[in-house]
């Protein structure tokens, strides 16, 4: 991890300016995408209960209640954790995955779940978000389901928009905290520059 010493960024408070745009810029390109996703998940008031089969061919991100299709509880994988974070949030498993086969069709969706699942019996229905490639979307889940020629599709459940809602507001937080950072050695600047003129008058 980087130190600053704050002396240092008081004797130069350009460079707490700079820092503090870089700080906002970078959150903004990181987080943008986003942006998108959660105002079109926000859009929604209920989620929408499709087959397994419809669930599959949604274009873009929805928020789904996905009923009926083949739990295949056998093929179930869980993902340790990794880090003494993940242990206290999650326990010993991060995340457990959970394929959901269409009838009649090679399609595919992965129900996602935080923490240890049991799935000893079909559930029937799970409730989540599919589609989703920057707010709760995960690449890494797509990378251990897919095959080639098979549509295979996330599910992360128990996501909804109020949860869409937290991760956009942290988002603006995180950037709100890079502007007044930045805004607070721009007053320094500005101040050491009129302390000449109050000198001389």
């Amino acid at each position: 991890m980087v130190h600053i010493d704050p002396a240092f960024l008081r004797k130069y408070p350009i460079a707490g300016f700079i820092l503090g745009v870089a700080w906002f810029a970078g959150t903004w390109l990181i987080f943008a995408p986003g942006f998108d996703e959660a105002r079109t998940l926000l859009r929604q008031k209920t989620p929408a209960t499709v087959s397994v089969q419809e669930a599959i061919g949604l274009p873009g991100v929805r928020w789904v209640t996905v009923v009926g299709g083949t739990w295949r509880c056998s093929d179930a994988r869980r993902m340790k954790t990794r880090d003494m974070v993940g242990t206290l949030i999650h326990g010993a498993v991060e995340a457990t995955e959970i394929p959901i086969a269409a009838e009649g069709s090679d399609g595919l969706i992965v129900a996602h779940f935080d923490g240890d699942r049991s799935c000893t019996q079909p559930e029937g229905q799970v409730s989540g978000v599919i589609g989703s490639v920057e707010v709760f979307g995960s690449s890494a889940t797509l990378q251990r389901w897919g095959t080639p020629g098979r549509r295979v599709v996330v599910l992360d459940a128990d996501a909804s928009p109020s949860k869409a809602l937290w991760l956009l507001l942290m988002m603006v937080g995180v950037m709100a905290g890079g502007l007044l950072f930045a805004g607070y050695y721009l007053r320094l600047i500005v101040a050491r520059r009129e302390m000449p003129h109050h000198r001389r008058a």
